[in-house]
């Protein structure tokens, strides 16, 4: 396969007789031709405008662009759209205009919302939407990979090159469940069950980050608006979050400027392209970019949009016409070829383009580099590092093995990178490694934090987060803590000698009764009741229904002495549940053989949804109760309890106290309207779920008799 440097910058080279991957000036002489015009749903100087527009630059530089022997200048004309109306008029004001082809738009909710109509353009449509609900193909295409592309790429270096185990993600609205809901199914590929915190529009942001900082979790992955995750950032440093933040505002090279310099250092985040890549092609048009519009950093939405407007023009040049249809069947036509993004390629079909993803990391002033490389599930060798070609033997025609780099190696992706004396940052730093340096790793830590290098002639350590690894990580000897420079490390107490004992004193839930997806905190006190002080140790739960995991850690706990741990969770569903509390997580306190025992006490607990009505009632044969507004639910015949002709009853074998809302709404829902009587009449005790005529549904309980009038205790639903 050839690169695309070659093959696509090949083309232009053909048409234009420029040369493959040069810069071409912005202020260009360019002829008098016809317009060959391409719209874009946006303002006209947005990342994808100013995209084409670089491609537009590059095509007219040497003249005018030859289709079909006419002249061609090839113009950027932009229709600003933010609801579905409006796009309705930018396709149709586009279109009118003589717009060739279209592109955008590029916000997953106006795409999905507008996804019919983008479809029906009659022109080729290319959006920048990730969403993999975004429907593509026919007449439609999508510039960048889709987010089970983007994610599964970010959730591979999250697991497998930082071996982080425990996530939690924020996501600001529900435009942003799509990106959500890919990387924790990614995850959970992997192993692991990241839990969700939904930002509501009256919760301050200091509560988001306490309630994720509580979570006790090595990750934080932040999706929402860019001002979101600015407020967040800092709020999770202020609560104590030392760990690893995850953005996709990162797509946004303006938003690390909004940062305090003291923020920017160390963010992951998950894109198509990067400014940050130290390609060739990639420096050439980042430098024409900041050349043209005022020192701003392109997009990665920009090498999206240039890559498919370059096609687009080949294909409609090779053609000889700008007929939509003859286009479009050209640009199908094209095979897999390296492009700015990666590998552009429309064979994959359905209307994709390409499967590029880039797993990208800023340094200490912000800038990012790219730590691993994607296309699709393959990973891709760094860029600096270029696989040598197969070569056969002619003599025999019999292909000889590829050639590979011989071990592990690291290359480094931030702009600079300590090496130090020992893996710990408490240790001195005896050089410095720049962007791009290759170095061999011969040794790591067992969690491969820090990794063993070769360093002037002796061995040194370098920090994993800031390199991306190739080669086979389980040949990697596995090496051993060494002392820190401060003495040797501390040892745990012999048997016999006095211990701590963390115990259990109680538990209380706020509200009493958590309601599902609302925020709730379960206050549990225990109490060191051994003989000496415990060191800091952690307390977690995983609650029910959906294992939410929560945990908080305990800075150290005197002799004697008793704390509160506030676990605070969100869960989706209902239920009645028991639950395990852990109290010494990761067995961080010596408690002794006793001890240890009394470490995991069981909590239980009803989570479900609010009562509209809660009450008691009395009800003489012949009378009718109605519920909750609704019109006569239930007769009492003296005989019998019975539904109204729009209601319905039905007996429970559950106690009064274990109903819930998503049990009760699952059973009533096989019930009809009209059944079921319940006679004998029902004894004291009895159980009986009810859904009104207003479609309500709640739990009745028979507490006895009156005379001839039945007595129950009822609630009922919102």
């Amino acid at each position: 396969m050839k690169a695309f440097r070659i093959s696509l910058c090949l083309l232009i080279v053909s048409a234009l007789l420029i040369t493959a991957g040069a810069s071409f000036p912005v202020q260009a002489r360019q002829a008098e031709g016809t317009p060959l015009i391409i719209g874009v749903i946006g303002v006209e100087d947005s990342p994808t405008a100013r995209g084409i527009q670089i491609a537009a630059q590059r095509l007219n530089a040497r003249g005018l662009f030859n289709i079909g022997g006419t002249g061609y200048t090839i113009q950027v004309l932009a229709r600003p759209a933010a609801t579905l109306d409006e796009l309705t008029l930018a396709i149709a004001g586009l279109k009118e205009s003589g717009a060739v082809a279209i592109f955008g738009p590029n916000e997953d909710s106006l795409a999905k919302a507008g996804n019919d109509l983008l479809a029906a353009a009659e022109v080729p449509v290319f959006i920048g939407a990730t969403d993999v609900d975004v429907k593509t193909g026919g007449t439609l295409f999508r510039t960048r990979a889709t987010d089970d592309v983007m994610m599964n790429a970010l959730a591979d270096v999250l697991v497998n090159d930082l071996q982080q185990q425990t996530i939690l993600i924020f996501q600001g609205s529900e435009d942003y469940s799509g990106k959500v809901s890919a990387l924790r199914v990614a995850l959970t590929e992997r192993g692991i069950d990241a839990s969700t915190l939904i930002q509501t529009g009256d919760t301050p942001m200091e509560d988001v980050a306490k309630s994720l900082v509580e979570g006790n979790s090595n990750v934080i992955a932040a999706f929402g608006l860019p001002g979101q995750v600015t407020a967040l950032l800092p709020a999770l440093h202020a609560a104590g979050f030392t760990g690893t933040f995850v953005t996709d505002a990162l797509d946004d090279p303006t938003w690390v400027e909004t940062l305090p310099e003291t923020e920017r250092d160390g963010l992951y985040s998950v894109t198509n392209w990067t400014y940050g890549s130290i390609r060739q092609d990639s420096i050439d048009f980042t430098d024409e970019y900041k050349l043209t519009f005022n020192d701003v950093e392109p997009w990665g939405l920009s090498a999206a949009a240039y890559d498919a407007a370059v096609a687009l023009c080949i294909a409609f040049q090779r053609v000889g016409s700008t007929d939509p249809e003859a286009g479009i069947a050209q640009l199908l036509r094209f095979t897999a070829v390296d492009s700015l993004q990666g590998t552009f390629d429309p064979s994959l079909g359905g209307g994709l383009l390409n499967l590029n993803a880039n797993v990208i990391v800023t340094s200490e002033d912000g800038t990012p580099s790219i730590v691993a490389r994607y296309n699709g599930e393959e990973r891709l060798l760094p860029e600096n590092v270029t696989p040598t070609p197969t070569v056969t033997n002619t003599a025999t025609n019999t292909p000889t093995a590829t050639a590979t780099l011989d071990g592990v190696y690291a290359t480094v992706t931030g702009t600079t990178l300590n090496v130090r004396s020992g893996p710990g940052m408490n240790y001195n730093i005896v050089g410095k490694l720049k962007r791009g340096d290759v170095v061999r790793v011969i040794g790591a830590l067992p969690d491969f934090s820090w990794l063993l290098i070769p360093f002037e002639g002796g061995q040194a350590w370098i920090l994993a987060q800031f390199v991306t690894i190739s080669g086979d990580r389980s040949t990697v000897p596995i090496i051993a803590v060494p002392p820190t420079p401060s003495g040797p490390t501390a040892t745990v107490p012999p048997t016999g000698e006095p211990t701590a004992d963390i115990v259990f004193v109680s538990a209380t839930f706020n509200p009493p009764v958590p309601q599902p997806n609302v925020p709730f905190t379960l206050a549990v006190t225990i109490m060191n009741q051994g003989s000496v002080a415990a060191p800091e140790f952690a307390v977690a739960t995983s609650f029910k229904p959906g294992e939410v995991y929560t945990a908080a850690v305990v800075p150290g706990l005197a002799a004697g002495q008793q704390t509160v741990v506030n676990l605070t969770a969100t869960l989706a569903g209902t239920g009645v549940e028991t639950i395990s509390v852990v109290l010494d997580l990761n067995q961080q306190v010596n408690e002794g053989i006793a001890g240890e025992t009394n470490n995991q006490p069981t909590v239980s607990y009803r989570i479900d949804r609010p009562y509209m009505q809660q009450s008691s009632s009395t009800l003489p044969p012949g009378q009718n109760v109605d519920f909750d507004g609704g019109g006569a639910d239930v007769t009492f015949s003296g005989a019998s309890l019975d539904p109204s002709p729009g209601s319905a009853l039905i007996q429970l074998q559950i106690p009064f106290t274990s109903v819930h809302y998503d049990q009760l709404a699952s059973i009533m829902g096989s019930v009809a309207n009209g059944t079921s009587s319940i006679g004998g009449p029902p004894a004291p005790g009895v159980i009986i779920g009810v859904r009104t005529t207003s479609g309500k549904i709640g739990v009745i309980q028979v507490t006895g008799y009156s005379g001839s009038s039945i007595q129950f205790n009822f609630y009922i639903y919102n």
